[in-house]
């Protein structure tokens, strides 16, 4: 290789760089601006297609069943799953059953899932039922294409929103199943004896 195809190569990879930023940054956007939009019709959602009040409730009541049933998807997400299965899909996507509930994800969000979720850790054997910590170098890593660096963290944040979301509004799972934890790092909120794929054979 000469002087001059080194350099072009040096260029290449700067721009590959930049495109990669864009990318990413507009990821983001795209997830910002998909929950503002969610969130404002959620506030000017049409009379009609409101839930009502039951008849006779007092509104402390329906703040207190709210509070209870948000209790209680937390508590749900610290005891965590007990099954997780994983199919892929033709289209390329995958559904997941976790405890008979189907989520179905694109490929970049199934594979933050499947790295947050392995039963096993490069950072040591976990202290209680769940599945163990994941470092962010780890996840960062797993989540990078073959033979290229770590994806950036703002990167990581924002999948780890998308997940987030996507548990909640198509399973209604608490947020807290994918658990963030700013020393020992991340994992998802499954039990180590979940394990079991279709044929009796480890998971992930």
């Amino acid at each position: 290789m000469n002087a001059d195809e080194f350099a072009w190569l040096q260029q290449l990879l700067l721009r590959l760089d930049r495109a990669i930023r864009k990318w990413e940054a507009a990821e983001e956007e795209v997830d910002v601006i998909r929950c503002y939009v969610m969130a404002f019709l959620r506030q000017h959602e049409p009379a009609p297609r409101r839930k009502r009040r039951p008849v006779g409730q007092d509104p402390s009541e329906a703040i207190a069943d709210a509070v209870a049933r948000e209790k209680a998807q937390k508590a749900y997400a610290a005891a965590g799953a007990a099954e997780l299965k994983m199919f892929e899909l033709r289209n390329g996507d995958y559904e997941f059953l976790i405890d008979g509930h189907q989520l179905k994800l694109p490929p970049r969000l199934a594979a933050l899932l499947i790295a947050l979720a392995r039963p096993d850790s490069t950072s040591g054997a976990s202290l209680d039922a769940l599945v163990p910590w994941k470092s962010r170098e780890y996840v960062r890593q797993a989540l990078a294409p073959k033979g290229q660096p770590p994806i950036r963290t703002h990167a990581l944040n924002g999948l780890v929103s998308r997940l987030r979301k996507a548990l909640q509004f198509q399973i209604k799972f608490h947020r807290d199943f994918v658990v963030v934890h700013p020393v020992h790092g991340l994992r998802f909120a499954v039990q180590k004896k979940a394990f079991v794929g279709r044929n009796g054979d480890d998971l992930l």
